[in-house]
């Protein structure tokens, strides 16, 4: 009989097989077989590492390689796209050492303009102080009144200084700022009736400059011409030409004074072999020259481009052509 202790009954029987097998068994482990499977499987994955970036200094090395070689084909200086498209290091080396020629003598020749710039002044110089008056031959003068437009002008045609006076100053004289401007159908029907009063009333067309007929008459301007102390001519009528300037009065003294086949003539008929026959030779002296009194009518200013008011003078060539702008001086108005 089993008492229930661990060693053998008194008989020496065996205890129950039930009881050994509860006693001796182990319970397996179900996860075991998916444990070693993650392990071996984790032991068998590759270990992917990020991809490597290029370096900064390479990066902008190929940018300006790029750049350089983008340059040579485009630009129109000759060689450079030579240097970029040749193939093999002679020819391309060949191409190079032109290119850096041509550079060099470039920059040397700016050089050497830069330096004679800096090192040059004004010269002037005097051919001989004992040349004969006989030689020069006395200029022309050529006056214009600043003011381009009277005021009494304007007010004859019916325009008041305002937006209809713009309008012919645009339309004349400077053109208008925005050229995209459009004008309203009132204000182009007013410079259209103001074009037909110039046509019929003042002989105005196309070949006509429209200051000529508005600046100031040239009687007007010269109260008084002397010349060469002879009897002064009292508002004289010289000849008022077009100019880059505007209208202009042209005095040459010797067609207008001397010369006995123009003198008599009005300045507008004299002929191109009228010019040619001025002849040289000056006198010295304030007696011996050209004397005038000029009316400015600063009263009478509506257009003009500069604040101050007075003349524009230039002293040239009588056969020449004088550029107003260039070569003129300016003169107030006042007593000298």
């Amino acid at each position: 009989m089993y008492n229930g202790l661990d060693g053998d009954d008194e008989k020496g029987e065996a205890p129950p097989q039930s009881f050994q097998k509860s006693k001796t068994a182990e319970i397996p482990d179900i996860n075991y077989d998916r444990k070693m499977e993650n392990q071996n499987h984790h032991n068998q994955r590759k270990v992917v590492s990020p991809p490597q970036l290029p370096r900064k200094d390479d990066v902008q090395k190929k940018i300006l390689e790029q750049g350089f070689a983008k340059y040579c084909q485009q630009t129109t200086l000759h060689g450079w796209q030579y240097v970029d498209s040749e193939e093999g290091l002679v020819r391309k080396g060949l191409w190079v050492l032109v290119v850096l020629t041509v550079v060099a003598a470039s920059v040397a020749f700016m050089v050497m303009n830069i330096q004679e710039f800096i090192k040059a002044t004004t010269v002037t110089s005097i051919n001989s102080t004992t040349a004969s008056l006989k030689d020069i031959m006395f200029p022309g003068a050529i006056v214009c009144n600043v003011n381009q437009v009277s005021a009494s002008f304007l007010a004859n045609l019916g325009v008041k200084q305002d937006k209809t006076a713009k309008l012919l100053f645009d339309q004349f004289i400077t053109g208008p700022k925005n050229m995209n401007a459009t004008m309203t159908p009132q204000e182009q029907a007013r410079l259209n009736e103001l074009m037909v009063k110039l046509k019929t009333e003042y002989g105005w067309n196309d070949t006509v400059k429209f200051q000529v007929l508005a600046s100031q008459n040239c009687s007007d301007m010269l109260i008084l011409t002397e010349w060469m102390s002879q009897p002064p001519y009292k508002f004289y009528d010289a000849y008022q030409t077009a100019t880059d300037y505007g209208a202009c009065c042209l005095i040459t003294p010797f067609l207008d004074f001397v010369y006995n086949k123009t003198k008599d003539k009005p300045p507008s008929t004299y002929s191109g072999m009228d010019y040619h026959h001025i002849p040289k030779g000056a006198r010295n002296g304030i007696k011996n020259g050209l004397e005038l009194m000029l009316d400015v009518e600063s009263y009478d200013y509506a257009y003009f481009p500069r604040g101050a008011k007075g003349f524009r003078v230039v002293l040239a060539d009588s056969r020449d052509k004088a550029v107003i702008n260039q070569d003129g001086f300016y003169v107030a108005s006042g007593k000298f």
